[in-house]
């Protein structure tokens, strides 16, 4: 019982002399608004010439904002979550299946079967 009550102490003053963050990093967020203004600026003027070429590089670095959008699901509300809503997937409805599928059972085979019935 006393070694419980002094591993659970001695956890417990490790764990706060940690320096965890719940904020992303700065280096995190440049990257994400980058992806997301040159996603935009791509997109733009690739329409604007009609260049297949520009609008292939748009939907390349929309695909890797998508990416790097995924990681602020993970933090406290951010405004750069809603980076999904660029591409054809909601953020909402992603936010409820990836937290149902993938964070219920993760790295199992159910993570693919919850969502393949989606």
């Amino acid at each position: 019982m006393f070694h419980s009550a002094l591993s659970i102490l001695i956890l417990h003053d490790y764990l706060l002399s940690q320096k965890v963050g719940t904020n992303p990093s700065a280096k995190a967020v440049l990257i994400q608004d980058s992806l997301g203004i040159g996603y935009i600026m791509f997109a733009m003027t690739s329409v604007a010439i009609g260049s297949l070429a520009l609008q292939i590089i748009a939907g390349l670095i929309l695909g890797m904002c998508i990416v790097c959008a995924h990681n602020f699901f993970h933090k406290k509300d951010s405004w750069r979550r809603f980076y999904m809503d660029l591409s054809p997937l909601s953020s909402y409805e992603w936010r409820i299946s990836h937290a149902f599928s993938h964070h219920m059972y993760p790295n199992t085979i159910l993570v693919l079967n919850l969502s393949l019935a989606n």
